[in-house]
Formats: structure tokens, C-alpha cells, sequence
């Protein structure tokens, strides 16, 4: 229900949830109030960029 998209410009589709169990740095980064119109929406759903690049985030997920 989110998007991460990579530094090379990779969209991944994850499930927040997973996300927030997975990694105490999402579960940071999702406790924190969005700022008023920083917000990126992809078909609905929000975009977080991310300073990797695709292999790294692929490898990861």
C-alpha cells in the first residue's frame, strides 16, 4: 500500500506493514506527522523516495 522508489528512479510496491515490522527506521519514519503538501501519490498510493538505488533496495526486500 505504499511505493519506495529507488534513487534510479525503481518503483517497489510493499505492504506498510510489513515495513513497519521489518525496520525500526520505517517505524520511525511513519510515526512522524507528514508535512503539509510534501506528499507524492502514485495510482493512490504514497510515494517515499529513497536514496539507494534498485539493486540495493531489491536485494533487500
Amino acid at each position: 500500500d505504499i511505493i519506495l522508489c529507488s534513487c534510479d528512479g525503481v518503483d517497489f510496491q510493499v505492504y506498510k506493514v510489513i515495513m513497519l515490522v521489518a525496520s525500526p527506521m520505517f517505524c520511525n519514519m511513519f510515526s512522524l506527522p507528514d508535512s503539509p503538501g510534501t506528499n507524492v501519490y502514485e495510482g493512490g498510493k504514497p510515494v517515499i523516495d529513497m536514496q539507494e538505488m534498485s539493486l540495493m533496495l531489491d536485494n533487500l526486500l
